[in-house]
Formats: structure tokens, sequence, C-alpha cells
């Protein structure tokens, strides 16, 4: 579920970095100018593979719910 959010969070990334940093960031290589669509989904999908190895708790389940019979 979470990688269809980058996908979707990619898109308007992409049409932006690509619109904008030729304009304003000129002096960057032209690599960087314009990036693929591809490339982009997976800087989101790394992002999320990060946060959920940095954060487990908000990502998996384990711990929050505990059993009040077992007190």
């Amino acid at each position: 579920m979470s990688y269809w959010v980058a996908v979707f969070l990619s898109i308007p990334f992409y049409f932006l970095w690509n619109y904008l940093v030729p304009i304003y960031a000129s002096q960057l290589p032209l690599v960087y100018q314009h990036i693929p669509f591809w490339h982009c989904v997976g800087l989101f999908a790394l992002v999320i593979i990060v946060r959920a190895l940095l954060f487990p708790s908000r990502f998996f389940w384990y711990g929050k719910h505990k059993n009040r019979c077992d007190d």
C-alpha cells in the first residue's frame, strides 16, 4: 500500500521538479535538472523504507495491542 503512495506523491514532484529546477537552479548539471519519473518513484519509495526502519512502531502493530487478561 505504501508503494502506491510513493507513486502518487512522485507525480506532482516530478512535474514541479522538471518545470521549476531548470528555471531556478540552472547551475545544476543537466542530470539533476531533468529527473526521470521512475527515479522519483524510487526516491519516494526509499524515503518510505527508511522511515519504516527508523520508526518501526508507526508502521508495525507489535506491542500496541496487549491483551489485558494477561496482567
